[in-house]
């Protein structure tokens, strides 16, 4: 009896366990993120790239903190292309990290933007940070099928 008691309630346990499973779309997140990236730094259109921010940004950052984060990591130049052939998922969250890099001339830029959502809610930048060279290598990081470029 204790035998049958047991299982049912390891059954019921198991029946209770919500398991959500993130589908994740690396394409569509590359194409967000090269989208946010080119209005955000290759138009320097700081209202509009504001606007594809994902709503948990929007709520964490001012307008006007996003327009000082993007002039601080752009003292000087921007660039006029932009590629991303890189992504990362984020285990266990609905986001990925996309890798870019841009180019205007004398001068290499590296980003990773993070993109917020799955396959099913398609994705929106929450993100963006520059580093001084590639970033570091990662177990978890890929390359994307096709390169996404402005």
């Amino acid at each position: 009896m204790r035998r049958i008691i047991s299982a049912i309630s390891a059954f019921v346990f198991l029946i209770s366990c919500n398991v959500t499973v993130i589908s994740h779309d690396e394409d569509m997140a590359a194409k967000s993120a090269i989208e946010y990236a080119r209005v955000a730094l290759v138009k320097q259109d700081i209202q509009n790239s504001y606007s594809l921010l994902s709503d948990s940004a929007k709520k964490m950052v001012s307008f006007e903190k996003h327009s000082q984060v993007l002039s601080k990591i752009h003292p000087f130049l921007y660039p006029i292309s932009l590629a991303a052939e890189e992504y990362e998922p984020i285990p266990g969250q609905k986001g990925m990290n996309i890798f870019l890099y841009g180019e205007n001339g004398s001068e290499k830029f590296f980003y990773r933007v993070i993109m917020e959502g799955t396959a099913r809610t398609g994705y929106k930048a929450s993100g963006i940070y520059r580093g001084n060279g590639p970033f570091p290598p990662s177990k978890l990081r890929k390359k994307l099928k096709i390169a996404y470029s402005t």
